[in-house]
């Protein structure tokens, strides 16, 4: 009797061991080989969303990310929104953009921006 059980608890010992030594393993590697960390769980055991694999700073705000869609070079509709959205949030450090916006060749990007210019100093947010 003693012989068996001193086999199952040898047995479940390395068991155990392989288990962990797997999990640490894969850890190790998808920090090493892939350059991210497994996402962690958060109080409430949800998964933390991980970063944007997208190179460079990542805009910090909702305006920041508003004035990237901005861009002449974007799709027209996608500008349109944003600089309308712009004067929704009423940030006025995009106040520099919208003026040059509002001076452009096509004219509802011009509308847009100049629509929105009044907009940030009729309500301004900040």
């Amino acid at each position: 009797m003693l012989n068996s059980l001193t086999a199952f608890a040898a047995f479940a010992g390395v068991l155990i061991t392989v288990i962990i030594g797997t999990s640490l393993a894969m850890c190790w590697y998808e920090h090493r080989m892939l350059g991210t960390r497994p996402a962690r769980r958060t109080a409430v055991g949800h998964p933390r969303r991980r970063e944007s694999a997208a190179p460079g700073p990542a805009p910090a705000s909702a305006a920041e990310k508003l004035l990237l869609q901005g861009k002449p070079g974007a799709a027209k509709s996608q500008r349109l929104l944003a600089i309308q959205s712009l004067g929704v949030l009423g940030v006025p450090e995009a106040l520099p953009f919208l003026i040059e916006w509002s001076q452009e060749k096509d004219a509802e990007v011009a509308a847009a921006a100049s629509k929105s210019i009044r907009e940030i100093h009729l309500n301004p947010r900040r």
